[in-house]
């Protein structure tokens, strides 16, 4: 990452923190929870083949991660770490007994899927570039 991409990261935080002071914390806390409630909205809207649908991709995507880190792994490369994180986070938004932990209602497997999707990218770029190789 060069010195522009992390002045560019700190001019949007130092934003970000001025329009809290500014503006307070109650209007973007009131915005960010209507966006939620759209989303929810529209999520509780999703029913039936396209919740099952959305569930079995989700599924699907966290085992090609795995698969992907079991791959990383073989190569010679760092995986577990992020195949922890990756599993607990995906546990606690799709598991229904770990749902309570985000407060939420049930288990979302929108949101689930989106993080297997990200991990499964991530670790698809991480295996694609060449690594240390293990000598036998």
């Amino acid at each position: 990452m060069n010195r522009n991409s992390v002045a560019l990261v700190w001019g949007v935080g130092a934003l970000i923190a001025l329009v809290l002071i500014f503006a307070g914390p109650n209007p973007v806390e009131r915005a960010l929870q209507n966006a939620a409630d759209q989303l929810q909205l529209v999520v509780d809207r999703l029913n039936g083949p396209t919740m099952e649908a959305i569930r079995g991709i989700a599924i699907a995507l966290y085992c090609v991660f795995l698969g992907l880190c079991v791959v990383a792994l073989r190569r010679g490369q760092s995986a577990i770490g992020i195949a922890i994180v990756v599993s607990v986070l995906f546990l606690l938004l799709a598991g229904h007994v770990f749902a309570y932990v985000f407060f939420l209602r049930r288990p979302h497997w929108v949101l689930a899927l989106f993080v297997a999707l990200f991990a499964a990218l991530t670790m698809t770029r991480r295996v694609s570039v060449p690594g240390p190789v293990r000598r036998r």
